[in-house]
């Protein structure tokens, strides 16, 4: 919700009715899911009653309250707000950050690290064309980053122990360098899909990730793959998920990846494979 000039006041205004009325009816749906809990009807009919609250400052962003009664959590929703820069002042004990369709041209690590809680970092449809490598070291809760559809050409050393998610589809990337990955250790899943300028994986790009347990490449129309970008991806051993573009899957020995061992869903050419 965007809260600006008269409509700040008119919010205002009415805020306090409305928090009523809907405290009211958050109360009633609560009292009938453990009525219904105990007839052992299982409607969570509190999931209807996620709490939020308005935050507002120069940026016109909110915070909302999401999740389940048990596992609230803080989301910063700053989506289509027509930033240039990462807001400043942000609160500190939000876990989501949502800055999606701005136009925020890279990935300030200042404003951002001061929130120790932060897990989601979403900048996805934005103008980024610079990531500073040393601007997630201090965000230890860090699950997830995605920079879709940005103006990424190249990808410096990402720097996160706790980095479990990437998602870098849609970018000018050029290339994925054996430095890429190297300081994201705990990596689970990656995407780099929709690249149109992707020409080169270096032979040892996803060695620092052995942990990736989702790996999607797919629609890379100017990227080869070879021999060697096939023996790279069945040295990740953990593979769980696999997507993969081929051109022409009879020139190449893809028998290795149908023996990974952990190996549930393998989809080449967008046609599934492997579904375990």
């Amino acid at each position: 919700m965007l809260l600006t000039g008269s409509k700040t006041m008119e919010y205002r205004s009415g805020s306090q009715q409305r928090k009523q009325s809907r405290s009211l009816s958050c109360h009633r749906h609560l009292l009938l899911s453990i009525l219904l809990a105990i007839l052992g009807v299982n409607l969570l009919l509190f999931l209807s009653c996620t709490q939020w609250s308005p935050w507002t400052d120069m940026t016109s962003c909110t915070v909302q309250t999401w999740g389940m009664m048990d596992r609230l959590r803080p989301v910063a929703e700053c989506s289509d707000r027509g930033l240039q820069e990462i807001p400043a002042t942000l609160p500190l004990h939000i876990e989501e950050l949502h800055l999606e369709k701005n136009h925020i041209t890279s990935l300030d690590g200042a404003a951002i690290a001061a929130i120790p809680s932060l897990r989601v970092i979403n900048l996805d449809e934005n103008d980024i064309h610079h990531v500073a490598s040393g601007d997630l070291t201090h965000l230890s809760g860090l699950r997830l980053l995605s920079l879709s559809n940005n103006n990424l050409a190249y990808l410096p050393a990402l720097s996160s122990s706790s980095l479990a998610h990437l998602v870098l589809d849609g970018n000018p990337l050029t290339l994925i360098s054996n430095s890429s990955m190297a300081a994201v250790p705990n990596l689970w899943s990656l995407s780099v899909s929709h690249l149109p300028n992707l020409v080169s994986v270096e032979t040892a790009a996803f060695r620092p990730v052995a942990r990736l347990r989702t790996l999607l490449v797919t629609d890379n129309p100017r990227f080869v793959v070879t021999p060697l970008f096939i023996a790279q991806l069945c040295q990740l051993t953990q593979l769980q998920i696999l997507h993969i573009s081929i051109p022409d899957e009879t020139s190449l020995d893809w028998s290795c990846l149908m023996k990974m061992p952990f190996l549930l869903q393998l989809e080449l050419n967008d046609r599934l494979v492997v579904n375990r």
